[in-house]
């Protein structure tokens, strides 16, 4: 069963960072967008972890953090541009 969930929450984060890659691609113009695109998938990943640890009693941080410290370095490179 763990196993399983642990499946269901990887999916999940990868479903987050696809969306953030494909919303990044459509606004690759406008650095406001891109910073709030960052924003709220940093806060939806951030969710997402929350959700499973006090539904599934799973800790899943380690499955969050790649994709999170990608989101991050984009961030960080869009702060550096402006």
């Amino acid at each position: 069963m763990v196993e399983i969930n642990l499946n269901y929450c990887k999916a999940s984060y990868r479903k987050v960072y696809d969306n953030f890659l494909f919303s990044s691609r459509l606004y690759v113009s406008d650095l406001m967008m891109l910073k709030r695109l960052c924003q709220s998938s940093l806060c939806r990943l951030e969710k997402l972890c929350k959700q499973f640890l006090r539904q599934d009693k799973v800790v899943t941080y380690y499955l969050m953090l790649p994709y999170k410290r990608a989101i991050e370095a984009f961030y960080q490179e869009l702060k550096e541009r402006s």
